[in-house]
């Protein structure tokens, strides 16, 4: 028996197939194409389950799919999905498994990337983790003594949506809210927050100009030749994360934070400063002992997904 992951993200629509052993067997990507609507997009994703389908000879039964936003997990269902065009109510399972004939498992995607770093990538080393991915928005998952918290209806660890700011200028996020998280450390926060310091005599301001947007990847670049300015952003950026993960880290009490997503890979200039911050709490045998790192391994949510459909469907 082989298991399907699927990751459906704003970009790109990932595939991966495991097999009984949880070996990984095979894994790609497609382009994600939106504007055509979501029926479109979904007869898309069922036109590759089939094509696997048939090159593992039928003997696929189970997918798991994750999918930024928010999920109904118990019916398969995006609520809302702000990369997906703003979609609301998709029955994407059942859509699905009308074109496939086989069972989906339909998580949030940073909770199914939780899985993927758990039990593949630490191999279950910690048993109570936070992941936190941090790219285009902000997410969350929880693992707690060894599973999988998804909450009530489905939006454990949504910590990007978490009010870290409360007064009247506070900057409006992508879901419409004003003050959380995920408007100050997603792609449009650091944004927003470079801008802040752009001045004409740092190499931040030079290298703005020279690339084509302003983002953490233009950051990361100034803070390799040592630009003050960018040191400035990150301690800003390292401030509201601290915000919206202290509250958070006091409530778990987690071993570790694993980070994820594009801008984890420069965690060398924010993990330390977030570090400081947690010296500054009072409970210092949650956050002295706390370890903070990033995620070495791409595709964790494809990964995870499809882990999670295999444990699912094997479960006793």
């Amino acid at each position: 028996m082989y298991t399907i992951g699927i990751d459906l993200g704003g970009t790109f629509i990932k595939f991966a197939v495991i097999n009984k052993n949880r070996k990984i067997v095979k894994q790609y990507q497609i382009r994600t194409v939106i504007n055509n609507g979501a029926d479109s997009l979904i007869k898309n994703i069922a036109d590759e389950i089939l094509l696997l389908k048939k090159e593992f000879n039928n003997n696929i039964v189970v997918a798991g799919l994750g999918i930024a936003g928010d999920i109904d997990h118990k019916k398969g269902i995006i609520r809302f999905s702000g990369n997906l065009n703003k979609w609301k109510n998709i029955a994407i399972a059942d859509k699905l498994e009308n074109l496939t004939k086989i069972k989906y498992f339909v998580l949030n995607d940073a909770s199914i990337a939780a899985w993927g770093v758990y039990y593949h990538e630490f191999k279950k080393k910690y048993k109570n983790m936070l992941v936190i991915t941090l790219g285009t928005g902000v997410g969350g998952g929880i693992i707690a003594d060894g599973k999988l918290i998804l909450g009530a209806s489905g939006t454990a660890g949504e910590i990007g949506h978490t009010k870290i700011h409360h007064n009247k200028d506070a900057w409006k996020c992508g879901c419409g809210a004003k003050g959380c998280l995920e408007g100050y450390v997603g792609k449009n926060g650091i944004s927003k927050t470079i801008k802040k310091y752009l001045n004409r005599n740092s190499k931040l301001k030079t290298l703005t100009t020279t690339e084509k947007e302003i983002s953490a990847r233009v950051l990361k670049l100034a803070s390799t030749k040592e630009c003050k300015m960018a040191d400035k952003v990150w301690d800003e950026i390292s401030t509201n994360l601290a915000l919206g993960l202290s509250n958070l880290v006091l409530t778990l009490n987690p071993e570790v934070i694993i980070f994820t997503g594009g801008v984890s890979k420069a965690g060398k200039y924010f993990i330390p400063q977030l570090k400081k911050h947690f010296k500054n709490e009072q409970f210092k045998n949650v956050f002295d002992k706390l370890v903070i790192k990033t995620s070495k391994k791409d595709n964790m949510g494809v990964i995870g997904a499809a882990l999670y459909a295999f444990d699912k469907i094997n479960e006793k």
